[in-house]
Order: structure tokens, then C-alpha cells, then sequence
């Protein structure tokens, strides 16, 4: 049961951004409610929990969303992965440093994917979509990650006793 906590929680967000964030947007732009949670797993928890916790969040998101298949979850990999690697040295009580890391990791995922569908499709204004939409919802992730960081620090504390790092098999 253990094991299907993340991804059941990871499903349940993707499920939630999918419909009521819908109609819950600022400016146009409307919230990674799964990143942003996934951002904040990765940084409690470390690789490889995190980027697999990115993985599984870009397969839901490709799976729900239209678009090239695969895209969202090679983003979430290489922005998790990069999050996770640096776990260790930094210090987590802060509210701040998982703020910076939502904001750098949401414009990161966002450029890889608007990178990935520029190269594809060849319709993308890129430094349109930077300031229209990366950096906004990036902002807006970065608001909602005071709640979601403590979520994800209690859940990681309650299923898991391992150290980061450690894979749970």
C-alpha cells in the first residue's frame, strides 16, 4: 500500500488540475498543482524517489492532456532529476529554498516542453510563451508550493522511514 500513496496522490492532482483548475485562472494562466507537489516530494525525499515521482507525474499529464505524448514527461524527469541531485546539500526548513526550487524547476519543465513542441511543430513564439505563460504560472506555483511543501514533508515522513536516497522497492 505504501508504494501507491505518490502515485495515487500524483493521479489525484493531475485529476484536480485537470478539471478545477480549469476554471481557476490568473492572468490566463492556470497552476501545476502536480509539479508544484512533485517539486516538493523531489525535494524532501531526493533521487531516484523524486524523479520517478516526475516520471509518473508526466505520463498522467500526457496522459489527460492533448498534445505530443512524452514531452510533459521528459520535462518532469530532467527538472526532477536536477532538483533531486542537489537534495543533500541543501537546508529544508526554510519555506524559501522549496519556493526558489518551484520557481526555477516550473520555468525549467516549461521551456523543456516548449522547446520540445517548438522543435515539433514549429508554431511556438518562444519568448511569447516565456512571459505569457512559463513565468506566470511559475509565480502562481510558486504561491501555492506554502502549501503543498509541508504536505509533502508529512507524507514522506509518515510512509517512508528510509533515508533520502534509498529506493523503495
Amino acid at each position: 500500500m505504501k508504494r501507491f500513496v505518490i502515485p495515487l496522490i500524483i493521479l489525484m492532482l493531475v485529476g484536480i488540475q485537470n478539471s478545477l483548475f480549469e476554471n481557476i485562472r490568473i492572468l490566463g494562466v492556470k497552476p501545476d498543482i502536480a509539479l508544484t507537489f512533485v517539486i516538493c516530494y523531489t525535494f524532501v525525499r531526493g533521487n531516484p524517489e523524486g524523479t520517478v515521482a516526475g516520471i509518473l507525474c508526466g505520463l498522467f499529464e500526457d496522459i489527460f492532456f492533448a498534445g505530443a505524448f512524452g514531452i510533459n514527461s521528459i520535462g518532469c524527469m530532467i527538472t526532477t532529476y536536477l532538483i533531486g541531485s542537489m537534495e543533500g546539500n541543501l537546508y529544508k526548513d526554510n519555506i524559501f529554498i522549496p519556493g526558489i526550487f518551484t520557481f526555477i524547476g516550473s520555468i525549467l519543465k516549461e521551456c523543456i516542453v516548449m522547446l520540445m513542441l517548438y522543435l515539433t511543430r514549429n508554431n511556438i513564439v518562444l519568448y511569447s510563451a516565456l512571459t505569457k505563460i512559463i513565468i506566470p504560472e511559475a509565480i502562481y506555483n510558486t504561491i501555492i508550493v506554502v502549501l503543498f511543501f509541508k504536505f509533502a514533508a508529512k507524507i514522506s515522513s509518515r510512509y517512508y522511514i528510509m533515508k533520502p536516497g534509498n529506493f523503495i522497492s
